[in-house]
């Protein structure tokens, strides 16, 4: 799953997923997407994903690929979404997706933050940077 043409399409699902969140009530999409392993998936994803990007790189090269950020901030906004539309909710996807994955709360918490600091940290270091 390293092609262009299959990063748009998860690109693309994470965006729908971010819509379906903001328009629906939670009770709608949150059973099905634990149900599924979507959530796990996803919380699962971003917490290692910078770790996982980094394995599929050259020998030699430290920087991500454009389409690893790209998705990663698209995850990063889905989550948002769905603290926003219901926060009681997505404690207990957090909950649920720990336990279903063996790990600890704290590691999807921190892993869900640290994505998300990096991707404001890149922000304002561009805004800076190009202002």
């Amino acid at each position: 799953m390293k092609s262009d043409a299959v990063t748009i399409n998860i690109k693309d699902i994470i965006i729908t997923l971010s819509l379906l969140c903001q328009v629906s009530p939670a009770s709608s999409w949150a059973e099905p997407m634990y149900n599924s392993g979507l959530f796990t998936y996803l919380i699962t994803t971003l917490a290692e994903g910078e770790v996982r990007m980094i394995c599929w790189l050259p020998k030699g090269v430290t920087n991500l690929p454009k389409c690893g950020v790209m998705l990663l901030t698209e995850y990063v906004y889905l989550f948002a979404r769905i603290v926003l539309a219901d926060r009681a909710i997505f404690l207990q996807l957090m909950s649920a997706a720990a336990n279903a994955t063996g790990l600890t709360e704290k590691y999807l918490f921190e892993g869900l933050l640290d994505q998300w600091w990096g991707k404001v940290r890149d922000f304002i270091l561009f805004f800076t940077k190009y202002t």
